[in-house]
């Protein structure tokens, strides 16, 4: 891309208090760069993660399942006693 496209003007529509503003066309670039590399970097950390997983899985015979539910508890700030509890009363219901 020449240097002349990189300097030129990009209407920006809906930024702050819905008026437009305007950047160049080498930030748009630089942005949409950082954004790839960013998610480059996600995929790639996800795929550690999955690694890590299964390699966990398969050392201690741990199924994946309970392992993806204990991550979302963990995530989702569950309190296992609570949790344990109400499943102790209503599991005998799906039996």
């Amino acid at each position: 891309m020449a240097t002349d496209e990189q300097n030129v003007e990009v209407k920006v529509f809906g930024s702050s208090g819905g008026k437009s503003t305007t950047c160049s066309m080498d930030t748009v670039r630089n942005f949409v760069k950082q954004l790839l590399d960013l998610e480059k970097e996600i995929d790639e950390k996800k795929q550690e993660i999955k690694q890590l997983v299964n390699d966990f899985s398969e050392e201690y015979s741990i199924p994946k399942k309970e392992i993806s539910i204990a991550r979302r508890m963990l995530k989702s700030d569950i309190d296992p006693d609570i949790t344990s509890e109400i499943y102790a009363n209503i599991s005998d219901l799906v039996r």
